[in-house]
């Protein structure tokens, strides 16, 4: 808010500058337009001038024009300097009556062709002394340019022309400043965060500076020993490469809030056509170049906006903000802009506003940069904040469930030697009977259960290690078969099997699970079909293993839960159980990875696992 502060103070008073019109000594102005650009100040002099305005605004021409003034001399007879701006005018040449001259006219040149050290008058705007005789005297002035003809021409007293290019120094070096400072947090901020868009601005705002440097005047004193034309030519250069690296720079920040594509052609379009204009100035079409970069500053501001108001997403520096700085600048440029391109008349705002041209296209962008890396620090912040809670919670979640697995642990080893005491004894009975049978049965259950528990305990914490072998399919199911309590019910289909390249551990694990389910919620007596043959999966060769049985009490089960730890289905209270076997297999099936699923077929519940080769 400072910089926008000190750069409204900074533009407020240009408004003031047709105060001091009264100290203008020019009594009238006559103008000529001069299409061949070789008439002499001989012949133009005996022309029709049409009268002219203070301000000449006539836009980008190959013409030369000829200001004819008659200037009145000071009252006090205080020497008079005529005084020309801009100061980025090629050639001007200030024509005197001279009866000592062939032609009777003595000409004296300037414009930023011309090296400091040679101008009449050293001040940033361009000046000639002038004495005109007591009645007044005609003077005649050429103006060429491959920039832009606008022309202010005023005949002051010297202290009053001092006064003037002090006041416009200090307005100068007050721009100068502010865009310095904004360059400077650019390159402080790009250091920090390397953000791109930061990164572009950071070129861009040293074109512009680089550019309201040269324009300013400034040039001819940086490169006083320079030859003439260097000083014209690089303040060419850098008017393309600031216009061109600013709409680079806009276009990229816009993309990130993804307006439609089809608005963003025509930026994308203007930044080719900005590059084209390079291409030019480097063919010495520089006019051409210089034109047609003055047209692209005057639409893309129109551009920008229909742009930013198709945007999608609130990306920072946010839409309303994007909106309110673009209609801004574009507002701002199209009064700066339009008669220097020949579309209007010029008036002190747009002579003065040359001043700060590049104030009023980098100081939108740099309070949009600015806002964009304050919400993106919050958000970083508050990202920042969030992993460190997450963090927080996630240690504080590993710790418990360190102990609880150290407590599991603990339990199922303690529970293990009981058991097995009790086992002996009961084992130790004489002769075998039906509570013997169930005693143990019950054993079996506790031991399972304690198993599972302890397997899904070591799942969860990524605990299991895979060593994979070639594995005999067909012969692990015929073992885990044998291992179970109903194997006379199972019937195996398992014939010509390639050999599966798997971990032995826990495929027996998986087996021995999905046949105790099979076994225990299946109809009492009824066949427990597994049937294992070759299948691609996904274009991978593999095995498709199925496990189908006819459902008892417990009935069908929960599709969409089955896999999940603890469940069982409502029918299966009855019969003892963990709810983890199914939760155990489906995590070392995806462990392996397999695949394994649920579906209901003819009546009956069917697993498919399928595993790699």
């Amino acid at each position: 808010m400072v910089v926008l502060l000190l750069a409204l103070l900074l533009v407020a008073p240009l408004g003031a500058v047709p105060a001091f019109a009264a100290d203008d000594h020019v009594v009238s102005r006559g103008l000529y337009e001069d299409a061949t650009g070789r008439l002499t100040v001989a012949e133009v002099a005996g022309m029709a001038f049409q009268p002219a305005p203070a301000i000449v605004a006539k836009g980008y021409t190959a013409s030369v024009f000829w200001l004819r003034l008659e200037i009145r001399p000071s009252a006090t007879g205080a020497a008079l300097v005529l005084r020309v701006r801009p100061t980025y005018l090629d050639e001007v040449t200030l024509y005197r009556p001279d009866r000592t001259a062939p032609s009777g006219w003595r000409a004296q040149l300037s414009g930023d062709r011309i090296p400091y050290a040679d101008r009449e008058v050293s001040s940033a705007a361009l000046g000639f002394l002038v004495d005109p005789a007591p009645g007044g005297t005609v003077y005649f002035l050429r103006v060429a340019s491959t920039s832009t003809i606008l022309i202010q021409a005023e005949a002051l007293e010297g202290s009053v022309a001092a006064m003037r290019d002090r006041w416009l120094d200090f307005r100068q070096y007050l721009t100068l400043s502010i865009m310095i400072a904004i360059w400077a947090w650019a390159v402080n901020d790009y250091v920090l965060r390397r953000d791109r868009v930061i990164g572009l601005f950071v070129i861009s705002h040293f074109a512009v500076i680089a550019y309201n440097t040269l324009i300013m005047g400034y040039g001819a004193f940086l490169f006083a020993s320079a030859p003439p034309g260097f000083v014209d030519a690089v303040t060419s250069l850098w008017v393309l490469l600031s216009g061109m690296l600013s709409i680079l720079t806009g276009t990229t920040l816009i993309r990130q809030a993804r307006p439609r594509r089809i608005t963003l052609l025509p930026l994308d379009g203007m930044i080719a056509l900005g590059v084209l204009a390079l291409v030019l100035f480097f063919a010495g079409q520089v006019r051409f170049a210089l034109q047609l970069n003055a047209m692209l500053v005057l639409l893309v501001g129109p551009f920008a906006i229909v742009a930013v108001f198709t945007t999608r997403i609130d990306a920072p520096p946010g839409r309303r903000a994007l909106r309110i700085a673009y209609s801004a600048q574009s507002v701002a440029l199209l009064m700066t802009m339009v008669p220097l391109v020949g579309l209007s008349g010029a008036t002190s705002w747009n002579l003065d506003a040359m001043l700060v041209h590049g104030l009023l296209s980098a100081l939108p962008m740099f309070l949009l940069l600015r806002l964009r890396s304050l919400q993106q620090q919050r958000r970083a912040a508050e990202m920042e904040l969030n992993l460190g809670l997450a963090r927080q919670q996630l240690a504080i979640e590993r710790a418990q469930t360190d102990l609880q697995g150290r407590f599991l642990a603990m339990l199922t080893h303690e529970l293990r030697t009981p058991i097995a005491v009790a086992r002996m004894a009961v084992s130790a009975l004489k002769g075998p009977n039906e509570q013997q049978r169930l005693i143990g049965a019950a054993f079996d259950n506790m031991e399972g259960i304690i198993e599972r528990t302890a397997y899904a305990d070591r799942l969860e914490q990524n605990l299991l290690e895979v060593r994979r072998e070639r594995i005999d399919v067909a012969a692990m199911l015929a073992t885990a078969v044998a291992r179970s309590a109903a194997a006379e019910r199972v019937r195996i289909d398992a014939d010509a099997l390639p050999p599966v390249t798997t971990d032995r551990q826990l495929l027996s694990v998986i087996f021995d699970n999905l046949i105790d389910n099979a076994a225990k919620y299946s109809a009492p007596g009824s066949t427990i079909g597994i049937r294992a043959v070759p299948q691609k999966h996904g274009g991978v060769a593999g095995l498709r293993v199925a496990f189908d049985n006819k459902p008892g009490k417990a009935g069908f089960p929960d599709a969409g839960k089955v896999f999940e730890k603890f469940y069982r289905t409502p029918g299966a209270q009855h019969k003892s159980g963990s709810g983890l076997g199914l939760y155990i297999v489906n995590g070392l099936v995806e462990l392996l990875g397999g695949t394994i699923g649920y579906g209901e077929e003819e009546g009956r519940v069917r697993f498919i696992l399928w595993l790699p080769c």
